[in-house]
């Protein structure tokens, strides 16, 4: 009875089934594991007798953390990071798709390659680490905010939001002003 061992091509290419870069971004990637990590925080403020006031939560960005494989000649795998340099120091955004789910507007943040003895030449490992990019659009206004702009209707107020509010000085205001101003002349002429 004989025993068949798997070799690492094998296993690269059973690996290959429904793991991808969308837009030709990294082809011929053989990818052996993804580390995804979806985190949060919940901002909260310490209040009396040693309990707390959660009042907010936001989402970080996706991550994602894969090990790659890719096999060829010198000159390919040197292509390949070539590639990967330039996706680097670049915004372009690509899907990583799994066989589960497709992970939109990824870049690339960082990435480190090692060979292998044991593989001999001809393949390079990378991990990577890839982030979600969210990109918004921002409208500013000169105007003011109307209540159907808001969900708070005291937001849409015409005053200004400060604890004090300008008003024109009294009578009396204006003449303890202008004492105080002819102090200081009669000071300075001294």
């Amino acid at each position: 009875m004989s025993t068949i061992i798997p070799s690492n091509n094998d296993y690269r290419n059973s690996a290959d089934t429904g793991w991808s870069f969308s837009d030709d971004i990294l082809p011929n990637a053989s990818i052996f594991d993804l580390s995804i990590r979806c985190g949060g925080s919940v901002v909260s403020s310490p209040i009396e007798e040693g309990s707390f006031f959660s009042y907010n939560k936001t989402t970080e960005p996706i991550e994602i953390t894969a090990t790659l494989s890719f096999s060829g000649t010198n000159t390919f795998l040197q292509s390949v990071l070539n590639r990967l340099n330039n996706l680097k120091n670049s915004v372009t955004t690509f899907s990583i798709k799994t066989p589960m789910y497709e992970y939109r507007n990824m870049n690339l943040e960082s990435y480190d390659y090692a060979f292998r003895r044991e593989d001999g030449l001809g393949v390079l490992y990378i991990n990577a680490t890839f982030i979600e990019i969210r990109e918004v659009n921002l409208t500013y206004s000169d105007g003011a905010i109307t209540p159907e702009q808001t969900k708070d209707i005291s937001a849409s107020s015409e005053q200004q939001g400060g604890l004090k509010q300008t008003s024109q000085p009294t009578q009396t205001q204006q003449d303890a002003g202008k004492i105080t101003l002819g102090n200081i002349i009669n000071i300075m002429q001294l």
